[in-house]
């Protein structure tokens, strides 16, 4: 109580407008470039939530693997997106650019999740023993795209208006959060079960793929 006294200080000098809530997200929203990287950022977290949430079970109730061999390859994959947040910063940086690089992420992830469906049923052949490798490079880009989008966000942004315009942006990251997960699940139980639903992560990744080129072809028309 006594600390939180001192942290609520001065706190009733600042009423919160429930119209201040939608400010970020209007402010991006009626910025073409900035629209487009938050709705590319909706399908990316949505990817990376199902990927985080529902890979474990895959592995063990489709493909048979047992729960320390299944979680082993969710922690090649955390670790794959720890990792690729430094690589995909360092490469946008240095050659691509963010808008380039996460184009490319998005077509990883469309192969990732290909050959997770291919590998995941190749019991005991080549293909099953390429799942680690696979496992890693989907963590690198489904879950280490986030340090490349909102930089990118931020750059974009006129000056003094970074830290709305983030929040207006991860506002639409996370409706992804919330909507992506329950869709997989649903799918997998109801529809066409996880090996199918995790092939199907590919459709977001050609959504994300066609707004960044979409983008790209907007910064070209605007130096033309």
């Amino acid at each position: 109580e006594p600390i939180r006294r001192d942290l609520d200080r001065g706190a009733g000098e600042l009423p919160l407008a429930r119209t201040d809530l939608w400010t970020p997200v209007r402010l991006v929203w009626r910025a073409p470039e900035l629209r487009l990287l938050a709705l590319g950022s909706l399908c990316f977290s949505a990817i990376q939530l199902c990927v985080t949430t529902y890979l474990t079970i895959f592995l063990v109730n489709d493909h048979g693997m047992d729960l320390a061999a299944a979680g082993a390859c969710l922690a090649l994959a955390q670790a794959g997106g720890v990792g690729g947040r430094i690589v995909w910063g360092w490469l946008s940086d240095r050659w691509l650019g963010a808008v380039r690089m996460l184009l490319a992420l998005a077509v990883i992830v469309i192969v990732c999740c290909v050959l997770l469906g291919l590998v995941g049923g190749a019991d005991g052949s080549t293909m099953r023993r390429l799942l680690p490798i696979v496992c890693v490079v989907l963590g690198m880009s489904a879950i280490g795209w986030n340090g490349v989008y909102l930089a990118e966000v931020a750059a974009r942004c006129a000056p003094g208006q970074a830290g709305m315009a983030t929040a207006g942006a991860l506002a639409f990251t996370f409706v992804g959060v919330m909507v992506g997960a329950t869709l997989f699940g649903h799918a997998a139980q109801h529809w066409i079960g996880f090996t199918w639903s995790f092939v199907a992560l590919s459709l977001p990744a050609m959504v994300i793929a066609g707004l960044m080129t979409a983008l790209l072809r907007r910064r070209g028309a605007d130096r033309a």
